[in-house]
């Protein structure tokens, strides 16, 4: 999977955000690049799920209060998209590692893209 590439097109115009974004983004990039063997002695591709579970829920808390102080319209429908989404990853943490990054990894790395360039690129003008 080629990298993503994080530039103003990304940018949902608040710095705290498009920070989180771009951390969400290089930690997707570097698991998607990654096979079991890549992974340090004690370190597990489900510890690598569970770190980017931690950072995505984070960012959502975020994102959703960000929202709901701006006013945003479709904020309800925006945190249920969340909601599913930390519920598929969260079931990544079972899997066998060759399963998460073959079949699921790539999956939720298109999930993710496709959020961030139509969900969140619509709440900007908020």
């Amino acid at each position: 999977m080629e990298p993503i590439q994080f530039g103003d097109a990304l940018s949902v115009g608040n710095e705290r955000i498009d920070s989180q974004h771009k951390d969400l983004i290089r930690r997707f990039d570097r698991l998607g690049a990654c096979r079991p063997a890549d992974f340090d002695p004690g370190r597990t591709v489900q510890a690598a799920m569970s770190d980017l579970l931690i950072a995505i829920t984070r960012h959502f808390i975020d994102e959703e209060d960000l929202m709901m102080r701006n006013g945003y319209p479709r904020y309800e429908e925006h945190a249920r998209e969340h909601a599913c989404f930390v519920e598929q990853l969260a079931q990544t943490l079972h899997m066998d590692e060759n399963e998460i990054l073959r079949r699921w990894l790539p999956s939720l790395t298109e999930q993710m893209i496709q959020h961030l360039t139509t969900q969140d690129l619509a709440y900007r003008p908020y």
